[in-house]
């Protein structure tokens, strides 16, 4: 399954946590799930992980039809840890279990690292290699305060890195050298990072590194939100369309004219939110385009609208949210709670 060690930080505790605990306080966890959940599908998510304490009395699946699957499924375990220290606070014993596990390769490492450009970012990847978890099943998040002789380590060892170039540039006005990352061979994921400082999708985040580093191709940014993070994650089957994996597709109107696989995937990027036409989890239509959707053979069963760069996007979904909760219901109750803490539940695109 999917580990996560909470973090210990007391800004992350005094800014977020009084809200979370406002709304989980009152049963609403659930509900907060799926609607992260329709927020990620809108931008061309098919799976999602799921690790939550839920109250009694939630519903113990808050899912979308098929989105959410459990990485245990696959025989492989996902850490994912918000700093170093949370694995030296996992202790001696667990540490040689994770260790022995990374190196059996029955278990992934996702650990948030260097994330800033103080000397305590500087001395985490020097921690993580000390505790002997620096291993080809380990996944950098962030590592911006790696030096060129450290991420020759990384090369070394065959581990990987999860880029988050939007958030790092609002946070820190500068990223990694994804140059220096990409030239030495080292697998790369993309991810928005999370919500309050990255974008609001993976669409929205391979379009920013489009924009700002023309010089990767279009194709290569597809793998990385493809491809990469489902190895990371030890999901091989999903990421590609192939014989035997699930059958999970995004539609796209693009225009593309030779049929080449850079120039479908750079009209994919360009063509962002408004271009994605249909969702396919597990071969069944969720979401799209309504006319879309009947020429997959279903009738949607929800239709909604959501305003992006200026334009009102019409979408529907297909048994999505289920019989009992529609997604606008959803967005009321959970728009009078947040208000009722002074916060604002944040739109399906921002």
């Amino acid at each position: 399954g999917v580990h996560v060690v909470p973090s210990p930080d007391p800004y992350y505790r005094a800014a977020i946590s009084p809200v979370f605990r406002g709304m989980t306080d009152r049963g609403n966890l659930a509900k907060m799930i799926l609607f992260g959940q329709v927020r990620g599908l809108l931008g061309g998510a098919t799976t999602m992980v799921v690790d939550a304490d839920f109250a009694p009395g939630d519903p113990p699946d808050p899912e979308l039809a098929g989105f959410v699957r459990d990485p245990a499924e696959w025989g492989a375990g996902t850490f994912g840890v918000l700093d170093v220290t949370c694995l030296i606070a996992l202790g001696k014993d667990a540490l040689r279990d994770l260790r022995e596990r990374l190196q059996a390769g029955t278990a992934s490492l996702l650990v948030h690292l260097g994330e800033g450009l103080d000397d305590f970012s500087g001395g985490e990847f020097s921690t993580l290699q000390g505790l002997g978890l620096l291993t080809a099943r380990t996944y950098l998040i962030h590592a911006l305060a790696l030096t060129d002789a450290d991420w020759e380590e990384v090369r070394r060892a065959g581990a990987g890195v999860i880029w988050s170039p939007s958030s790092n540039f609002r946070l820190y006005r500068r990223s990694i050298d994804i140059g220096l990352v990409l030239g030495g061979g080292i697998p790369v994921a993309i991810a928005p990072d999370w919500s309050l400082t990255g974008t609001s999708s993976m669409l929205d985040e391979l379009r920013f590194v489009a924009d700002r580093y023309p010089w990767i191709s279009a194709a290569e940014l597809l793998a990385m939100a493809t491809r990469s993070p489902a190895r990371f994650v030890g999901l091989p089957r999903l990421g590609t369309i192939v014989v035997g994996s699930p059958a999970d597709l995004l539609v796209f109107r693009t225009g593309a004219a030779s049929g080449t696989l850079e120039e479908a995937a750079r009209a994919i990027i360009e063509g962002h939110l408004a271009g994605l036409k249909l969702v396919f989890v597990d071969g069944r239509p969720v979401y799209g385009e309504s006319e879309e959707m009947q020429a997959a053979g279903v009738e949607p069963s929800e239709h909604f609208r959501f305003s992006c760069e200026g334009a009102l996007l019409e979408r529907a979904f297909h048994g999505t949210i289920g019989p009992t909760l529609s997604l606008a219901a959803l967005t009321e109750h959970l728009s009078g709670e947040m208000a009722r803490l002074g916060a604002n539940l944040a739109p399906l695109w921002e």
